[in-house]
């Protein structure tokens, strides 16, 4: 699966809120996760939405834009793993992996799944980014302001 996504993150003291604009699939996502380097565990939830520009509009004057990411996505599925591929404008390409958590599993064992997936992969854990896309971009727009 290949598609191009937009994502405007506002300003959220509880986590991260971010309106995705993908073709047909537009939606609202909340989450949250540590910003820890390595493996982390994230909760989110997702709300679509048919107005997206209008609902862009109302967040951004309630609580202020918090920056803006634009990527084309590729997916892949290796078993459980959700394996994103990404193209980020200003950034670069990423590799991003999702390993869901079922009711009877525990986060040990879904970390050395993924431990043994970034092997297969040649991903080595310096490789491991600490922070989301829109904190890279944000932190390379304010080191361009400065110099």
């Amino acid at each position: 699966l290949s598609r191009v996504q937009d994502d405007t993150f506002f300003k959220c003291n509880s986590g991260r809120l971010k309106l995705r604009f993908s073709g047909q699939m537009n939606e609202l996502i909340f989450y949250k996760r540590e910003t820890d380097y390595g493996p982390k565990e994230s909760f989110y939830q997702k709300a679509q939405t048919s107005n997206p520009g209008a609902l862009r509009s109302s967040l951004k004057q309630a609580f202020g834009e918090a920056g803006r990411v634009r990527k084309f996505r590729r997916t892949f599925r290796i078993g459980d793993c959700t394996v994103n591929v990404d193209r980020v404008g200003g950034l670069g390409d990423f590799i991003e992996l999702k390993m869901p958590l079922k009711n009877d599993e525990s986060g040990d064992e879904k970390l050395l799944d993924l431990e043994n997936l970034m092997q297969v992969l040649n991903i080595d854990l310096f490789q491991l980014v600490d922070g989301a896309y829109v904190d890279l971009i944000n932190e390379r727009q304010q080191s361009e302001a400065c110099t």
